[in-house]
Order: C-alpha cells, then structure tokens, then sequence
C-alpha cells in the first residue's frame, strides 16, 4: 500500500515537472506570433521618391501622393517632410515665429484637406507639384541645392517650427478646412462668396490694413494693344477685339470688398480672376487706364485675397499674436487642434 502511495505521487511530480521543462527548453521568442507591417495598396503602385521620404508610413494620412510635372512620376512624402518642402517654397524664415508657425498649419490643413478630396475620388494622386519651379515643394537636397551656406539654419528653423505644430489643423465643427492662403491683401480679405458665389462659413472678409503698407502692396502693369490682344487670342481662341481700341476693355464690376468680377474684353465676357491669370496681373483688384493705345493696370494686392494674409499674419505676429489666434482671426470660427 505504501508502495503504491510513493508511485502515484511520482506520477503526480512527474506530470507537473515536464510542462516546466518544456517551456525552459523551447525558446520564448518562437511563442510570439510575427505580425509584418501592412503597406497600403494604394502606395505599393505608387512610383516613390525614396529621398524625399523620411520613412515608409503605413497610415494613408501620415504621407502625401504627389504628381510632380518635372519627374513625371508620382512622389510619395510623408507629411512632416511636406511642410518643410511646402513651406520653403512659400516663405522665408525671417519671418515672425508665430507668424511662420500659422503659416504652416494653414499649408498643412490646406494640402490635408485636397488629400481628403482626392482620396474619398479613388484619384490615383492626391494633387500635383513642380520641385524644378519650387512650386508647391521641394525636396531636402534642393533645398540644399539652392540655399548651400544658409541650408542649415533656413532648415532647421522651418523644420523646428513643424515640430511644434505638426499634428495640429485647422478645423470648423471638427472637419478640416479649406485654408486659402496668399502673401498680400487689397486692405481687407475677400469672402469665397463674393468671387465664386458659393458660401464657405469659415472663408469670410475680414480687415487686413497693414498690408496696405506693404512695399509691393501695389504694383503696375503696362501692355500695348498688341501685345495685350496676343494674350487674349492664346488664351481664347474666338476671342475678337474691338475696332474701337478705347472701348475693346469696358463693363467692370467690382465687388464690395474690390473685387472685379466682371468684365467685358472685345467680344469676351470674363472676370478678374481670369483676367489677371492672363495677363499675369497679382491680383483681380486693379484700375485700368487706356491712354497712347495701351493699357496701363494699377494692381492692388498680390494673390486670391481669401483667406490668410500672410503679410498680414506678420503684422499680427509682431504684435503679439499666437500662431493660434492668428488663424482664428483670419479664418472665422474655427478650432487649432488635433485631428
């Protein structure tokens, strides 16, 4: 009996024992199950500029799709590298922190938002660029490129200034917002309503009177007849000019704020937004004289005028305004914050 109580307790030693033994023979990490990190579908297809990306995000709203005219190729590039392309084709960094800080946001919201746009279209890029004009971004070795001596500091300013706003935008009623931007106002900001007759809430005029102070606040343009008539013809291909050459640009309508949004050229009915893109005029607020048969455009401002001003937002920055309560001056009713 006793002998049969010694042998069920070795059983009973033995069977507790050898899980033990399994786990201290078996290695620990082979009990993990290995997850690989998921790259999205869309980026797999997407001819990548490895340069311009600082890493290989996995979530579609760390990264841009960018179509660059000068590659002819889709570039991909994570947000944070972006906004310092972005803001180096836009700025310099002279400016005002508080004022480069509102800047960036106002580009990082701005872009964020097409890249929504685009995304929710299934569009095989979110919008496009031309690194070789500096237009929209450009990548960090042009940037060195071009800058050489002053790259260090221009860089790193602008990239310190992202650090410190990088995850915040510009938000009405927790959706981001469609940040027009520009470098010179007319006085005051346009509404979107009063130049493309369509009501954005938070795109409302507001006063912006330093800018008036600005050097090149208003600018001046002078083109013959001929000249003038040549552009037209590119551009509109039935476009016919008056005989009478006094009368061949008349009817202009302004908005309240100055805006020409109507305008008769020979037998064309435009508006200033058009015009000016024609005549590579800075804004659509000008005067137009007529006189030793060529035209003669004052020009006021410099850019769409929706939006934030950022010579404006310099002016505020100088005065003590945050980068956040400069944003919410320029666009009405909005939130800084987290996505």
């Amino acid at each position: 009996m006793k002998k049969n109580i010694i042998s069920f307790g070795l059983l009973i030693l033995i069977v507790a024992v050898i899980p033990l033994l399994a786990l201290i023979v078996s290695p620990i990490g082979n009990s993990r199950k290995v997850i690989q990190p998921t790259v999205p579908e869309t980026a797999q297809t997407v001819a990548q500029d490895t340069t311009n990306a600082s890493s290989s995000p996995t979530d579609e709203n760390t990264f841009f799709r960018i179509y660059d005219n000068s590659l002819k190729k889709i570039i991909t590039v994570s947000d944070s590298d972006f906004c310092i392309g972005a803001t180096a084709t836009e700025t310099d960094t002279t400016i005002p922190h508080e004022a480069l800080k509102a800047e960036i946001v106002a580009i990082h919201t701005y872009y964020s938002y097409l890249r929504q746009q685009s995304r929710n279209e299934k569009k095989e890029f979110d919008f496009e660029c031309n690194s070789n004009t500096w237009k929209v971004y450009v990548s960090e070795s042009q940037l060195r490129e071009k800058l050489r001596d002053t790259f260090d500091d221009d860089y790193y300013t602008i990239k310190n200034a992202v650090d410190e706003v990088s995850n915040l935008f510009v938000l009405f009623d927790g959706k981001l917002c469609m940040t027009s931007y520009f470098d010179i106002s007319v006085g005051n900001t346009f509404s979107y309503n009063e130049i493309f007759q369509e009501n954005i809430p938070y795109l409302y005029s507001v006063p912006s009177p330093f800018d008036t102070l600005a050097n090149n606040y208003k600018t001046q343009v002078i083109l013959p007849f001929d000249e003038f008539n040549k552009k037209f013809a590119e551009h509109f291909s039935d476009y016919q000019p008056t005989d009478d050459h006094t009368q061949n640009l008349k009817d202009i309508v302004r908005s309240e704020n100055g805006a020409v949004t109507s305008v008769t050229v020979g037998n064309k009915k435009t508006d200033g937004k058009q015009l000016s893109s024609v005549l590579n005029l800075r804004s659509s607020s000008f005067d137009v004289e007529f006189k030793n048969n060529q035209y003669i455009f004052d020009v006021y401002g410099y850019g769409d005028n929706i939006g934030l001003s950022k010579c404006g937002a310099c002016k505020l920055a100088e005065q003590g305004y945050t980068f956040t309560e400069i944003l919410q001056y320029y666009y009405t009713d909005v939130t800084v914050s987290p996505l």
